[in-house]
């Protein structure tokens, strides 16, 4: 079983469809895409920090081989791959919370479409639960006018 969170934006659009749309799942855990072709993983996934640091830390162990032995720089290309990979899921999490994301759930899967059809069955059940009731209104009483109705005048003052 793998474990994913859900995370809504700051701003729910208040229709069904469209905040169903709007929902991210996130597994959380390693990825083999992180491993072999990071690059295109952090563009895919909008990690743009996470690509900058990435981008700096390659930059710096290609400088780094001018002065060390090539094993020295190869052992920490591989160190960095595999910390990309194996923190791939938390690096996610870290993101979509830093943008603003809520997370609103957190459940076990075999796979992301069991996920998601795990969470909106609860959802859709939830939402049925919690719609409000047609409950007859308050009587205003008799000191309710309508506000286009002028004040009644006075005894004794004609306008």
């Amino acid at each position: 079983m793998r474990t994913y969170s859900v995370f809504a934006p700051p701003r729910m659009a208040g229709t069904l469809e469209e905040d169903a749309q709007s929902l991210v799942f996130v597994r959380h855990g390693w990825s083999l895409a992180a491993l072999f072709v990071p690059l295109i993983w952090m563009i895919v996934r909008r990690l743009w920090w996470v690509l900058l640091a990435y981008v700096i830390v390659v930059v710096a162990i290609q400088l780094l081989s001018l002065a060390v032995p090539e094993l020295v720089t190869t052992g920490l290309s591989v160190a960095v791959a595999i910390i990309v990979m194996v923190e791939a899921g938390q690096l996610r999490l870290e993101s979509m919370a830093a943008k603003g994301f809520r997370e609103i759930a957190v459940l076990e899967a075999r796979n992301r479409n069991e996920a998601e059809h795990m969470f909106f069955a609860q959802w859709l059940a939830d939402r049925d639960a919690i719609e409000p009731v047609d409950r007859p209104r308050p009587s205003r009483g008799p000191l309710h006018r309508p506000s286009s109705a002028a004040p009644p005048a006075l005894p004794g003052f004609s306008s």
